[in-house]
């Protein structure tokens, strides 16, 4: 398994790990089975800097039944034995029940702090000390043990998943053929329902992280009717025209030039957009599409689309961005399409002016909720006369 991280190959590393796992939990169960001991919790800590993991091994009626592992922050710098004594309170305080005996590790300190808080919660004496040999001292130095190991796995985890945004990148200059890392990667998306309330958004990813200050949106002014290429050759064109005309325009994300742009969508929008950049002088930035039914990527220099493997990081990065501009765009589209309907619905009413519509909304909160108000709901708005309300209720319900 250690072989295997170092080579980073983590994938092989889990699966060994999780046999590893699968062996020690049934040595530890074959061990309990024969201690002698009837009901008791077993509790090792292993930590390092300002990260711990703590296991706590229940055995009851003789056999190990559980093995609960908890990973905790040192944030505050306290030693090995507050920081134990401050989990073992907070876990016995959910507890549902108590054991007659709990085995701490040798060099805890604070046993009879625990031991009498544990006794008045449960009613009754609760022994609390370390296990000097024998049986108990076999599974305290195992809960010590599966601490250490369980700490080295998640501090591997850890290592692997700040790891993989860099090798993402790496894998994508590498699949795409690029001269450079990509570390500025910007995606596009549009959302409209038949060319209605159409809206664009963009998204950016520096480093394989994404940075929503960075994030913007944009309303389709110039394109009429479902275009989806003509409304995405709009929005570039805006993005980088806002850049043109002031350098200094005090827009990091406009200021800033990205490496790589990413479209969702086919070979249509990426013909549309490679040819609006260089129609506004942008060249030198590359420019891919990703299509959502077969995880497709299209390039402006390949006339048949490229496919990467399913378990590819690189492929798991397009993907990541392609999701969530598709979901920045949709929330955008959803908002303008529910102020537009609120905005047609109240206006309509006689004697609901700017003041009184905001009012209506917020105490609502959408405007179906306000079509299905009844009349002393409608009374009830704050700032709405009653006589007032009463004409919108009449005025929405004139035709049943």
């Amino acid at each position: 398994m250690k072989l295997a991280a170092d080579g980073q190959n983590y994938e092989k590393a889990a699966i060994l790990r999780n046999r590893l796992k699968a062996l020690e939990h049934l040595l530890e169960r074959q061990q309990a089975t024969a201690l002698g001991v009837d009901c008791l919790d077993v509790i090792g800590v292993h930590a390092e800097g300002d990260t711990a993991n703590v296991q706590v091994l229940q055995v009851r009626d003789g056999s190990l039944s559980d093995r609960r592992s908890f990973f905790l922050q040192n944030v505050a710098g306290e030693s090995e034995s507050v920081m134990l004594e401050q989990f073992m309170v907070q876990y016995y305080n959910e507890a549902i029940g108590y054991p007659p005996q709990v085995v701490v590790p040798a060099g805890f300190t604070k046993a009879g702090v625990v031991e009498k808080y544990l006794s008045e919660k449960k009613g009754s004496r609760v022994d609390v000390r370390p296990a000097r040999r024998g049986r108990r001292r076999e599974l305290s130095r195992m809960a010590e043990q599966n601490a250490a190991l369980a700490l080295r796995h998640d501090q591997l985890r850890e290592q692997e998943q700040k790891g993989r945004p860099s090798r993402a990148l790496s894998q994508l200059k590498r699949e795409l053929a690029l001269g450079f890392i990509p570390t500025r990667i910007e995606c596009y998306d549009i959302s409209n329902i038949g060319g209605e309330h159409a809206v664009g958004s963009m998204v950016v990813f520096e480093g394989g992280i994404p940075n929503p200050d960075h994030y913007r949106r944009f309303s389709i002014r110039e394109v009429e009717g479902p275009d989806d290429p003509a409304m995405m050759s709009e929005v570039l064109a805006r993005r980088f025209s806002r850049k043109r005309l002031d350098p200094e325009y005090g827009d990091a994300s406009f200021s800033a030039r990205p490496d790589l742009i990413v479209l969702d969508g086919g070979a249509g929008q990426v013909s549309a957009v490679t040819a609006a950049l260089a129609a506004i002088g942008e060249r030198g930035i590359s420019v891919l599409g990703i299509a959502k039914r077969f995880e497709d990527i299209y390039l402006p220099s390949r006339m048949e689309p490229l496919r990467l493997p399913p378990d590819s990081e690189a492929l798991a990065l397009l993907k990541r961005l392609r999701d969530e501009a598709h979901r920045f765009a949709v929330t955008y589209h959803r908002r303008r399409r529910d102020q537009a309907s609120s905005s047609s619905i109240l206006d309509e009413i006689p004697g609901i002016g700017p003041a009184r519509k905001k009012a209506i909304l917020e105490h609502f909160g959408s405007p179906e909720l306000f079509l299905s108000a009844s009349r002393d709901e409608l009374e009830a708005v704050p700032g709405l006369p009653a006589k007032v309300a009463r004409e919108a209720y009449a005025h929405v319900h004139r035709f049943g």
